[in-house]
């Protein structure tokens, strides 16, 4: 089976992290997520994680790089998730359920088993 492509905006601004909680209902409800969502057939995955983040929370980005792809099988389907690093845009504040979070508290939440390697990669970047 193809895995969906999903492109995700890591977004940092002043050692905080743009995360929000996903619906209930949706597949992982209750876990902390970055936003991010399917790319369509008509964009790259760097536009659409400029687009999601601006659809789920509000706030303009502008994507500079990607920082990793992971692929992983959900119950719910197989994923192949592509991590860019975005850059603020914009100064509004996040749609609710986005808020900024600290980068070390981000260890402490419940975020999906796919993103197990980017949080390493985020916290490793704190004592770097």
């Amino acid at each position: 089976m193809t895995p969906a492509e999903i492109a995700i905006a890591v977004v940092e601004h002043k050692g905080h992290f743009l995360v929000g909680e996903r619906a209930a209902g949706a597949p992982l409800a209750g876990h902390r997520e970055f936003p991010g969502g399917k790319v369509r057939s008509d964009e790259s995955p760097a536009l659409a994680a400029e687009r999601e983040c601006w659809e789920e929370t509000g706030i303009r980005v502008r994507a500079q790089r990607e920082l990793l792809v992971v692929e992983h099988d959900y119950p719910h389907g197989a994923v192949r998730l592509r991590f860019f690093k975005c850059q603020l845009a914009s100064d509004d504040p996040p749609c609710a359920p986005f808020q900024w979070i600290e980068r070390r508290q981000l260890a402490t939440l419940r975020f999906p088993e796919a993103n197990r390697a980017i949080l390493n990669m985020l916290a490793a970047d704190e004592h770097s």
